[in-house]
């Protein structure tokens, strides 16, 4: 098993990442981390191996970046939405002072 076939995981794992399908993209994560060590010292012919793999992983962490912000926007939506509900239920739970109650 040789570089080429880390690129091959490499690739694979940036195309489950734009591809949103996240627990493929992190066992690939995890074999490319497990492979890494496993791997012969590079030569030389290594090189272009090497070098998309290096263009990989800095594809790989812009999609992560870009993740991580779209799930940080998102939370913070959900948060202004609480706030808007939860000031809906206080202002329904206090009868209006214009309101004349009939008992």
């Amino acid at each position: 098993m040789g570089w080429g076939h880390l690129v091959g995981v490499a690739d694979r794992e940036l195309q489950a990442l734009r591809d949103g399908r996240w627990e493929e993209a992190q066992a690939l994560a995890a074999e490319r981390e497990a492979l890494g060590p496993a791997m012969a010292p590079p030569t030389p012919a290594d090189r272009p191996a090497l070098e998309m793999l290096l263009s990989l992983q800095d594809q790989i962490v812009v999609e992560c970046t870009l993740a991580r912000d779209a799930i940080a926007r998102e939370l913070a939506s959900l948060a202004r939405g609480r706030g808007a509900v939860r000031g809906y239920r206080n202002a329904a739970e206090r009868p209006s002072a214009h309101v004349a109650h009939v008992a």
